[in-house]
């Protein structure tokens, strides 16, 4: 196949992998792939008829690529033999069945991953981003663990030291992972399976962007108090646009972002944060004005960490937030 056929070819398999991300999107939650199974599209296919018709466009796909784009056609060859093996009887839903739409998602991820590098694909090919309760509450709790950590360690140096090290420890893990398909299968589908995206399979996981962005923001001198706000804001806010983003979503902003799931990051962040400055370092916060003297802070840190977040797509949210959030709090601490 000569390069002007292959450049023919890639817009058809680029809207196949438009496909899979929509069917992966109704397999991934359950809720909405179990009311396909029961009632089928008044004059379409069922999920059940869809997904075979995706494995079996799949494994065309791979052989016509296995000659020329051999690394193409195993993900797609892969993705047929998992879609094939997807029972959707009675038991659709169970743990092996979602674990089943995972390993899917993450050949759709490697599959986008090749695709959008090429500059004649027009497709916009999303990331898939499944339900994950279990991620959300990892947010969460690692915004909250970060503020407490420096709450309770007021020494710069030693807050660099600590962060420093988790950045080389999850460094490490991602080169050794980049170097092994054993280490990377185990990280991504065993130890981290509840809280990895199928995304993070070919690519630097969230965490390490997470680290990356808070050892910047105290090398460069941030003020401890935005700093806080900073990890808190993305610790709440992301999770919190995503969960009222997804479920009640409707006036589009940005790409997939809502206005719904924007309001909800600004404001379940300012709250956040104006609760936690108060509780914590409420003595000289009331020195320097009362409870207001922390509200300015607030509200910036959730406009900010909103705003970023809309346009987080083209670079990880999860060092953007905060450096933005960071830079936009540090003239208001008192």
């Amino acid at each position: 196949m000569n390069s002007t056929t292959q450049t023919a070819h890639l817009q058809p398999l680029a809207q196949l992998a438009l496909d899979l991300h929509a069917l992966l999107t109704e397999l991934q939650d359950r809720r909405a792939a179990q009311a396909a199974l029961v009632s089928a599209q008044p004059n379409g296919p069922t999920l059940a008829e869809r997904t075979r018709l995706m494995a079996k466009r799949a494994k065309e796909a791979a052989a016509e690529w296995s000659a020329s784009r051999p690394q193409m056609s195993e993900l797609l060859e892969r993705t047929s033999l998992r879609l094939q093996a997807i029972d959707m009887g009675r038991d659709f839903g169970t743990r092996a069945q979602r674990q089943a739409a995972n390993k899917i998602g993450q050949y759709y991820e490697g599959l986008a991953r090749q695709l959008r590098a090429e500059p004649t694909v027009t497709v916009n090919l999303p990331e898939l981003r499944p339900k994950n309760y279990t991620r959300n509450v990892f947010h969460l709790a690692n915004g909250v663990f970060g503020a407490a950590l420096y709450t309770a360690i007021d020494d710069r140096m030693v807050m660099l030291t600590i962060v420093a090290g988790y950045v080389a420890a999850m460094g490490s893990l991602e080169l050794a992972r980049r170097f092994s398909g054993r280490i990377n299968r185990f990280l991504v589908d065993k130890l981290f399976a509840s809280i990895a995206r199928p995304s993070e399979a070919w690519r630097m996981n969230s965490a390490t962007w997470y680290g990356i962005a808070v050892l910047i923001m105290m090398g460069v001198g941030f003020p401890r108090l935005s700093c806080i706000a900073a990890v808190l804001t993305l610790g709440i806010g992301d999770p919190m646009a995503a969960l009222v983003g997804k479920r009640w979503g409707r006036h589009k902003l940005v790409g997939r972002k809502s206005l719904e799931g924007t309001v909800a990051f600004a404001i379940s962040a300012a709250l956040l944060v104006q609760a936690w400055l108060m509780v914590f370092f409420g003595d000289a916060l009331t020195a320097a004005g009362g409870w207001t003297a922390a509200l300015p802070m607030a509200l910036v840190a959730g406009v900010a960490g909103g705003i970023a977040e809309l346009y987080a797509d083209r670079l990880e949210d999860n060092f953007l937030i905060p450096l933005v959030v960071a830079a936009s709090t540090a003239l208001l601490v008192p």
